[in-house]
C-alpha cells in the first residue's frame, strides 16, 4: 500500500512538472510579445496560449484532488500544497497577460458599452467627467470577498487599470470601489485612497495558507 502511494506521489509530480512546464513557454511567449512581425499570426498565438491556461487550470483542479487522496507527511504535504499555489497563481497571472496582450489589438472606442449594468454608477461618473481615455475590451474585474478569488482579481485589476498610466489615482480608486461586491465592499480605510483601499484588500484577502485551506475544504465537499 505504501508502495502505491509513493508511485502515485511520483507520478502526481510528474504531471506536476509538466504542468509548470507548459507555463514556463507561455511565460516566454509573453515576454517576447514586444517584438511582434505578424499581427494576424501573433493573435492567433495568443488565443492557442489562452486555451492551454484554460485547461491547465482544469488540470489543476484534478491534481489537486488526487493529492488529498494521498495520505503524505505533513510537512511534505504543506510544501506540495504551496507549490501548488504558486503554480495556481502564476496560471492566473499569464491569464490576465494574454488578455491584456489580446485587448492591445482590439479596443473599445466607448468604455461604457463594456461595463456590466450594475455599475451604473461608475457610468455616470465617466460620463460626468468625459473620460477619454480607452480601456481594453474586457469587462471590468469584480471581486465578491472570496479569499480563494483575490490573486486572480488583483492581477487583472492591476493589469486594466492600475497599469493604465492615462488614469488618476481617484479615478483608479473609483474603479476599484466599483468593483467590490459583497463584504469586500465594506473594506474602508481612514485616507481613502486607491494605495490604501488596495493595500486593506491584500491584508484582509491575501492569505496563502488559508486558500489552500479552502481549496482543500472545497474537494472535501465534491466527494461527498
Amino acid at each position: 500500500m505504501e508502495k502505491n502511494k509513493t508511485q502515485k506521489a511520483k507520478e502526481l509530480n510528474r504531471i506536476r512538472r509538466r504542468i509548470k512546464a507548459k507555463l514556463t513557454t507561455i511565460k516566454k511567449f509573453v515576454e517576447n510579445s514586444s517584438t511582434v512581425e505578424e499581427e494576424n499570426k501573433f493573435i492567433l498565438s495568443c488565443q492557442q496560449k489562452m486555451a492551454i491556461v484554460e485547461e491547465i487550470k482544469q488540470e489543476l483542479e484534478i491534481l489537486f484532488k488526487d493529492y488529498l487522496e494521498i495520505d503524505e507527511d505533513e510537512t511534505l504535504s504543506q510544501k506540495c500544497d504551496e507549490e501548488m499555489l504558486d503554480i495556481e497563481e502564476e496560471r492566473n497571472e499569464l491569464e490576465v497577460s494574454l488578455k491584456c496582450l489580446l485587448s492591445n489589438y482590439s479596443v473599445n472606442e466607448n468604455v461604457i458599452h463594456n461595463i456590466n449594468d450594475q455599475n451604473s454608477n461608475l457610468k455616470a461618473y465617466i460620463n460626468h467627467i468625459e473620460l477619454k481615455t480607452k480601456l481594453p475590451e474586457i469587462p471590468l474585474p469584480l471581486f465578491y470577498g472570496k479569499m480563494e478569488e483575490f490573486s486572480n482579481f488583483r492581477n487583472q485589476f492591476m493589469c486594466l487599470i492600475n497599469d493604465n498610466t492615462e488614469l488618476t489615482n481617484y479615478q483608479k480608486l473609483f474603479y476599484l470601489k466599483a468593483a467590490l461586491r459583497g463584504e469586500a465592499k465594506y473594506i474602508e480605510t481612514s485616507d481613502d485612497t486607491f494605495e490604501s483601499l488596495f493595500a486593506a484588500l491584500e491584508e484582509r484577502f491575501e492569505n496563502k495558507r488559508a486558500i489552500v485551506d479552502i481549496h482543500i475544504r472545497n474537494m472535501l465537499k465534491l466527494e461527498n
